[in-house]
């Protein structure tokens, strides 16, 4: 990945769209891409991410720093947030938790872009836990929670299913009036941050960013039950390897609606709950897969954590964490 970055943060500094440049393929299988994606060792589709990832390592590049600072910043960042979320001991130590897991630095040393989706969740949560409610029409339309969730929205492309959860990010049990609001002012802030890039090279983008993703072939090394199945002697078929993966969200995310608790811890566990299941069908689930999942896991115990008391009035459905 920091091949990618590097390339892509170059084409950006000279002006060029990084969704139409090709880079070095650093593999010697060069089947790992799919048929006809490498020509002369370059592989030939651009930065395959949203643009706020290149945008938040854009001032490291630009000061000439590893843009894996920018990763580990966005990470300690995160974390930090989580911690101070809650006055409680649990949060603090969830947030350790999260920067010591055994594969932290794996990450971080592969440039992978689940550190800065994990900052954003973290200043999430403490948004929704820590912050004042709005209490004029503006602060409601300009909510801290608002404004990260389409931070986070932003950063990868499968996170726009957390705009389905959009009214659980808020302070304590009871509903909120606002989840309008904080629903439009997320998908303002993220359409801010990517429709100029789309606009600048719609073709690229389209290339790179969504038709990549329905293109990429099956890696039989894949921490995944697919893969497993497949080294055991089944053999996929195409329908199989795309069913897999959405039925097994669907079922994460229908079975976190109906059981858990409409709280910001609930949000994360919802969100991890339906990943963890997704990525466990794909055709292509690694390390940093999984590390996202870690992170919205240990986002919701500090969350929980961080909950206000439940308000005697509610009605006990067993919608409790």
């Amino acid at each position: 990945m920091l091949t990618v970055f590097r390339g892509a943060l170059s084409a950006l500094t000279s002006l060029e769209s990084p969704y139409s440049i090709t880079f070095q393929n650093i593999y010697v299988d060069e089947s790992l891409y799919g048929p006809g994606m490498v020509v002369d060792g370059r592989v030939q589709f651009g930065f395959p991410y949203p643009p706020l990832s290149l945008l938040m390592a854009l001032p490291f590049h630009l000061a000439h720093l590893d843009i894996r600072y920018a990763e580990l910043c966005a990470l300690v960042a995160g974390a930090a947030a989580l911690g101070y979320s809650a006055r409680q001991r649990v949060a603090p130590l969830a947030a350790a938790a999260l920067l010591f897991t055994p594969r932290t630095f794996f990450v971080l040393e592969q440039a992978w872009t689940e550190s800065l989706i994990l900052g954003w969740l973290g200043l999430l949560v403490f948004a929704a836990r820590r912050a004042r409610p709005p209490r004029t029409a503006v602060s409601r339309w300009f909510s801290a929670a608002g404004i990260t969730l389409g931070l986070l929205v932003a950063a990868k492309q499968h996170l726009a299913i957390a705009l389905i959860f959009t009214g659980w990010v808020r302070r304590g049990d009871a509903a909120g009036s606002d989840t309008g609001a904080r629903l439009a002012t997320a998908v303002g802030v993220a359409s801010v941050v990517t429709l100029p890039f789309v606009l600048w090279d719609p073709e690229g983008f389209w290339r790179s960013v969504v038709l990549l993703q329905l293109r990429e072939p099956f890696r039989l090394d894949s921490l995944s039950v697919m893969s497993h199945l497949a080294r055991a002697g089944w053999e996929p078929t195409p329908s199989a390897l795309l069913l897999a993966p959405l039925t097994a969200l669907a079922a994460g995310l229908g079975l976190a609606w109906w059981r858990l608790p409409r709280t910001t811890a609930g949000f994360a566990l919802a969100l991890g709950t339906g990943f963890l299941l997704m990525f466990l069908f794909s055709k292509k689930a690694f390390c940093n897969y999984y590390f996202l999942v870690i992170g919205l896991l240990l986002a919701a115990v500090a969350a929980t954590a961080a909950a206000d008391p439940v308000d005697p009035s509610l009605p006990t459905d067993g919608h409790r964490l």
